[in-house]
């Protein structure tokens, strides 16, 4: 399947950004205390392309798991996307 996809979750390092900048950066620290407290956060959409794991849909809530000090997204945190490229 490509990267070290675990069991356990994703390695929030192997993620690939597909946007330059968060636009609503003053949203991460509220995302993060979210984090910290455990209450429900939308589960970020990953695509897996050509062995690469890109983030299509979560970028800030990426950037507040990495500042709550977390290094892995667990399953329940993350809907991975197998996208398979027709080479002619």
């Amino acid at each position: 399947m490509g990267p070290n996809v675990m069991n356990a979750g994703i390695n929030l390092n192997q993620i690939l950004p597909m946007q330059r900048n968060l636009k609503r950066a003053h949203l991460i620290p509220s995302i993060k205390d979210a984090i910290i407290r455990g209450d429900f956060i939308e589960p970020v959409l990953l695509l897996l392309v050509e062995g690469k794991i890109y983030c299509r849909n979560g970028h800030h809530r990426i950037e507040a798991y990495k500042r709550a000090g977390r290094e892995f997204l667990n399953k329940h945190e993350y809907i991975l996307a197998e996208l398979e490229c027709q080479h002619t």
